[in-house]
């Protein structure tokens, strides 16, 4: 995800919010929108992503004002690799057109079969 590289250049659009449903089902979409609105209008956090790089960034970063962007850059950046694209394989292999019903706590628990085989 592009948020977790610099998230001062990600546009906070209902798409975003939902690819970061994806990543950590326990977000609130609406709060994961305001937060990086907030976050994108401080200088100051600006300066020192600029200043420490992603991952220092990330682990500054106040986990109560930012609780739902922390939670998913965390997340994301403690994935390995293969695991995030095989993740993303299995979850547009599981989530098909056909599986339009599926609900978000299903296909959790069918990504965590696959990705635990």
């Amino acid at each position: 995800m592009q948020l977790t590289k610099d998230p001062f250049a990600a546009i906070a659009e209902e798409t975003l919010s939902i690819k970061a449903k994806e990543v950590v089902s326990s977000i609130d979409e609406g709060q994961f929108l305001l937060e990086l609105v907030d976050m994108q209008s401080s200088l100051t956090i600006s300066q020192e992503l600029r200043t420490n790089g992603p991952a220092k960034f990330w682990s500054q970063i106040n986990a109560h004002q930012f609780s739902n962007l922390k939670n998913v850059a965390v997340t994301v950046l403690s994935m390995f690799g293969s695991t995030c694209e095989s993740s993303f394989s299995h979850m547009n292999a599981i989530k098909t057109n056909l599986r339009s019903s599926l609900t978000e706590s299903t296909l959790h628990y069918c990504l965590r079969i696959a990705l635990s085989s």
